[in-house]
């Protein structure tokens, strides 16, 4: 996410008075742990100290158009990172674009989600496409998924 994008949502957080309780956080997770050079910006960087206190407390993550993007090759590291974040009972829910042969050809489908939500350790709890208004009079298609923490 840009950085842009993440002040909106700190401020929204605080104009919401959820600041004791919520967090946002830019961080490419696949590789948050290990890197094999650190550099003067990972050296400042106080995100792994505060993802790292995070493992087995959070009780959801949101991830809307944001798995889609993950490329394929950080995927199941970072599934794997998700999934240590949440506690037992812990929920991921997770919007997508849903698979379309024309626009989004690696969009999602319930087997993918469960295949991908299994990478984190999570048991598919439902997931289903939906039609939704996208503002306009326009409408469109979205892949929601629910998963939980054993």
């Amino acid at each position: 996410a840009a950085p842009s994008m993440i002040r909106v949502l700190q401020d929204k957080i605080q104009a919401g008075g959820w600041g004791d309780s919520v967090q946002a956080y830019n961080v490419a997770l696949a590789n948050y742990e290990e890197r094999e050079s650190e550099t003067q910006q990972d050296k400042n960087d106080e995100t792994k100290p505060s993802i790292t206190a995070l493992k087995g407390t959070v009780d959801l993550v949101v991830a809307s158009s944001v798995i889609s993007f993950i490329p394929p090759e950080e995927l199941p590291a970072t599934m794997k990172v998700l999934g240590e974040l949440l506690k037992p009972g812990g929920v991921l829910c997770h919007s997508d674009w849903p698979k379309d042969e024309n626009s989004h050809p690696d969009g999602f489908t319930d087997q993918k989600a469960e295949s991908i939500y299994a990478m984190a350790g999570l048991n598919k709890k439902s997931s289903g496409i939906t039609t939704v208004d996208m503002g306009g009079g326009q409408k469109g298609q979205v892949f929601f998924g629910v998963a939980a923490k054993p």
